[in-house]
């Protein structure tokens, strides 16, 4: 029997921009000229994105991750492959683990691959490396950062992402009070395209 393999991440550095600016959004709100309510609509952009963003399980401007595993896959079934909790992953920043005396080390770029391709991503051992040795009495000995993202700034995320995002903030700024209800039926269509199935 294979067992699941235990991850979890959080985030290291947040975007360095939103994917809608406020001025944009004013306009889409009709408040052209109107600065009462500009870092509430500021604040409902950041709401509204990070919705889509754990709507879609990935990131939509560059966004640094740092996931930990407690070991290495096993087994021809998982490839010599990790599996990233986050997709839309762009670059790998660190590899680093904790070895056999519990130290930790930096593996090098040149041993492993980041696969781009899978929208979910994953991190493969190169052609003939294996896995170093770790501390297995450690938990979260294996320490990666990479980065999820279309790219540094907004001009480089989709416009079907764009409109979500300013339809869940139009939706907050109209309904200021708690109701029983998640994402509108046009945000989702507008996402389902960019949606990554958590492993």
């Amino acid at each position: 029997m294979i067992r699941n393999i235990a991850t979890s991440y959080k985030v290291i550095t947040q975007p360095a921009t939103e994917v809608v600016a406020t001025d944009v959004m004013k306009n889409n709100l009709k408040l052209d000229g109107i600065t009462a309510d500009d870092s509430l609509v500021a604040t409902l952009l950041i709401a509204a994105r990070q919705r889509c963003e754990e709507y879609c399980n990935i990131k939509f401007i560059d966004t640094v991750i740092e996931q930990v595993w407690d070991e290495f896959p096993r087994g021809a079934k998982f490839q010599n492959c990790l599996d990233l909790t986050i997709g839309n992953a762009s670059a790998v920043e660190s590899f680093k683990y904790y070895d056999e005396a519990g130290v930790i080390q930096t593996w090098s770029a040149s041993n492993y691959i980041l696969d781009t391709y899978s929208k979910s991503g994953r991190i493969c051992t190169a052609a003939n490396v294996d896995y170093p040795t770790i501390d297995t009495d450690r938990i979260n000995a294996i320490v990666v950062r990479y980065t999820s993202g279309f790219g540094s700034s907004a001009s480089t995320v989709p416009d079907a992402i764009k409109h979500a995002i300013m339809l869940q903030a139009s939706y907050l700024y109209s309904n200021r009070e708690d109701k029983a209800h998640t994402m509108s039926t046009l945000s989702e269509y507008l996402l389902n395209a960019y949606v990554v199935n958590p492993l």
